[in-house]
């Protein structure tokens, strides 16, 4: 799947910035196979856009609360929190910022791929569990567990 990374027009991270980080991000080794950065958004299937507070709240009030990124499974967009990105808010995934990082853009990128969330078990929790409210007793984990991988056609 070909993806476009982009920014909000009134976010604070610039698009270089963002780009920058998402990209390695978003083409990982141990990510979802396939995934790769194109340079236009009429080029992609899916485009990523890190996106304000305000914004989010604005398009998405269901998710004001909690301050989730977003994935219009349809169409493929997914809006980037970017709060949760800055690490301005707190998250209960137990992940260090970059791998954070990995996490919420795999998870939104999973969802694009047509995957849905699921609930953690045990050990490693999987990429599509919503790690940022909470993992349990689970580790936490930023990139799809080999059975995730195995789901992918």
């Amino acid at each position: 799947m070909k993806v476009f990374l982009t920014v909000h027009s009134l976010a604070e991270t610039d698009e270089p910035a963002f780009q920058h980080i998402a990209a390695p991000l978003v083409e990982h080794s141990l990510g979802w196979p396939g995934l790769r950065v194109v340079p236009s958004a009429e080029a992609a299937d899916s485009v990523v856009t890190l996106t304000p507070r305000a914004a989010m709240d604005a398009m998405f009030p269901q998710f004001a609360q909690q301050r989730l990124s977003v994935c219009n499974m349809a169409t493929r967009e997914v809006w980037i929190n970017e709060d949760r990105w800055l690490r301005n808010i707190p998250d209960a995934s137990k992940l260090p910022l970059p791998a954070y990082r990995a996490y919420v853009l795999q998870h939104e990128l999973g969802h694009a791929l047509g995957f849905g969330h699921v609930e953690p078990d045990s050990g490693r929790v999987p990429v599509m569990v919503q790690q940022t409210l909470g993992i349990g007793a689970c580790l936490p984990n930023p990139f799809p567990t080999p059975q995730e991988l195995r789901n992918v056609t």
